[in-house]
């Protein structure tokens, strides 16, 4: 799995948090994700999914 540190964004909204991140071009071109990614955060890093694996869920522990 490639891990990769990405800048993650808060937003608060009235349905709770969504978190928003940044992807460099040249991991969206490289797994081809468009934009729709999962992400995990783990200690220090963060692993990213493509969207189709884990149904666009953004899933922050």
């Amino acid at each position: 799995m490639y891990m990769r540190t990405v800048k993650v964004f808060e937003q608060r909204t009235n349905t709770g948090v969504q978190y928003r991140m940044t992807i460099p071009k040249d991991l969206v071109q490289k797994y081809n994700l468009n934009g729709s990614i999962m992400l995990i955060e783990c200690e220090d890093h963060i692993r990213i999914y493509p969207a189709e694996i884990v149904k666009k869920r953004i899933l922050i522990k």
